[in-house]
């Protein structure tokens, strides 16, 4: 079992419409910027992951920066020298893009802010090795403090209805150019086998 699908298993049913009972602070907290809620989740799910995963592999630090992941992958499946330095080879490290400092930065505090809300609500030492409902008990003087009003829930709404409004323009873009590129594939069939057009 690899880490990512455990991972993304969570993150998807912790983005049903009920995360938000379970994770208060995922819908009332002090930023508005999407990439709060989405690194909380992210790293909810890691947590869940490394718990029930037979091997754990981080991009950055198992693949980008070492070839670690190798060693890690033969722990728990078979692999001679010839397979270990075909997987070698195949690997594609890309490029580090460069990145705007300010969005870093501003990541980077949002990131912060994640932490220390997790340890306080003690998820980031306990979850999910412990229950939630006990995660809760534990630290209720923290929990306590998350809270959400029906504006909270209208701007959460809010900003599912333009996702899911963005998403079907993508979807409908996509299939046009789709069609479009159907054509052009008959077209220059078309041109290259000029008796089949004429008949």
């Amino acid at each position: 079992m690899i880490e990512t699908k455990v991972g993304s298993a969570l993150l998807a049913r912790s983005s049903s419409s009920c995360s938000t009972e379970v994770f208060p602070f995922l819908l009332n907290n002090s930023s508005s910027h999407a990439f709060f809620r989405f690194y909380a989740l992210y790293q909810l799910s890691q947590l869940a992951a490394k718990q029930y995963v037979d091997v754990s592999i981080n991009l950055d630090q198992h693949i980008f920066q070492s070839d670690s992941f190798i060693n890690k992958l033969s722990s728990v499946v078979p692999l001679n020298k010839e397979q270990q330095s075909g997987i070698k080879a195949m690997t594609h490290i890309p490029n580090i893009p460069v990145f705007d400092t300010q969005v870093t930065d501003t990541l980077a505090e949002i990131m912060t802010q994640v932490d220390i809300l997790l340890t306080s609500s003690g998820l980031l030492v306990d979850f999910p090795v412990m229950s939630l409902a006990s995660i809760k008990q534990k630290y209720q003087h923290a929990w306590s403090q998350f809270s959400a009003d029906k504006k909270d829930y209208l701007t959460l709404l809010n900003v599912i209805n333009n996702q899911a409004a963005e998403m079907t323009r993508i979807l409908a873009e996509n299939d046009t150019l789709r069609q479009q590129a159907e054509q052009l594939k008959k077209q220059a069939e078309q041109l290259s086998n000029p008796t089949t057009s004429n008949e």
